[in-house]
């Protein structure tokens, strides 16, 4: 009985382990395609409005200014003093890029406090235009996370 009991637990502990194949050559939706739901099968269509994951892109976009991204932070992030000491860390920013490279929607996702966070939304929004994104050569709206080492 001992051994029948040890047999079935560890065919079921085996199987509960066993992994299933994905296959990772799926092609991506274009746009305009309908990409079903999971919850009740119903299509869903991307417009022209749709915000896209940066992982997803073909082209990311990029930081158009006559520095680069980190030097223009440097130059004009305002470091707050506590205590006669400036603040060190990095704040944590998500914001979309649009169709015509301009920054909304930014939220801060973690700052270090005492005002920093506001400092980086108002570098954010002074930043000059960015390249915008592309998925499936056309232009589109982009969501991008970045982290902002304070100077």
């Amino acid at each position: 009985m001992k051994k029948l009991f040890l047999f079935f637990f560890i065919f079921f502990i085996s199987i509960s382990f066993a992994q299933s194949k994905i296959n990772d050559s799926l092609p991506i939706p274009k746009i305009g395609t309908p990409i079903v739901c999971g919850c009740k099968g119903d299509p869903i269509y991307r417009d022209e409005n749709t915000i896209y994951s940066s992982a997803i892109l073909d082209i990311r976009p990029e930081f158009l200014g006559s520095v680069t991204k980190e030097q223009f932070i440097k130059d004009n992030f305002r470091t707050p003093f506590v205590n006669g000491k400036k603040i060190e860390g990095k704040i944590y920013v998500n914001f979309i890029v649009e169709k015509d490279g301009t920054i909304t929607n930014i939220s801060i996702i973690r700052d270090v406090g005492h005002g920093t966070g506001e400092e980086a939304i108002r570098v954010l929004k002074n930043m000059p235009k960015w390249k915008p994104a592309k998925f499936g050569g056309k232009i589109v709206r982009c969501n991008l996370a970045m982290p902002m080492i304070i100077p």
